[in-house]
């Protein structure tokens, strides 16, 4: 436990700071609110590491090839949430050039993962957290909590922020299922790939 605090609750600790973080930047703009985000983000980590170290303290009675499998699978999912939620789409304005210009808008990310759903992060993390369960004895009451609080993070995103900050939001959110692919979806997540792999 970090500072004797139960990692449950820094890590939803985390959560909050990321819906504060929203919430200025589509209502008020607050210049020293801007490091929420990363604040949250680094909670969310230190929870998630504090349960990996509790797992490998219990111990496990998995066979070690299916462990490292699993801690593979979980390190590949998690390299994928963090590209989802850092690194798709391109903040095109990062300061402030009038008094009601926002700190931030953010190009659409609609390829590869984003076109199978509008919201691949609330998977990856559910995926990680699961292979982390099979690796290390990761709790499955975090694992419950956590992507709930996720979820509900989606869907507040997907309603109240999105729309106000990534141009062509509502465009999007006509073509695109909010979590779970159709046929539709998946044939455009393989052409995107398909397009990528010829640009390179």
């Amino acid at each position: 436990m970090l500072f004797e605090i139960p990692s449950l609750w820094y890590g939803l600790l985390g959560f909050g700071a990321i819906l504060l973080y929203d919430i200025n930047n589509v209502n008020h703009n607050n210049d020293r609110l801007q490091s929420l985000y990363g604040v949250g983000g680094g909670l969310i980590g230190l929870a998630i590491l504090d349960q990996i170290n509790q797992g490998v303290q219990k111990g496990s009675t998995a066979p070690v090839w299916l462990r490292i499998i699993f801690g593979v699978l979980a390190g590949a999912f998690f390299v994928l949430l963090v590209y989802a939620s850092l690194f798709a789409g391109k903040r095109t304005r990062w300061g402030r050039q009038e008094g009601n210009t926002r700190w931030w808008e953010k190009d659409l990310a609609d390829r590869g993962l984003f076109a199978l759903c509008r919201h691949p992060a609330v998977w990856l993390m559910l995926l990680m957290n699961l292979c982390l369960m099979g690796a290390v004895e990761f709790d499955y009451v975090t694992v419950i909590i956590f992507n709930t609080a996720g979820l509900l993070l989606a869907f507040y995103e997907d309603r109240y922020v999105f729309p106000e900050l990534v141009k062509g939001w509502e465009n999007y959110k006509r073509t695109t299922p909010f979590l779970l692919p159709n046929a539709d979806s998946i044939r455009r997540c393989r052409e995107t790939w398909k397009k990528n792999k010829e640009k390179k």
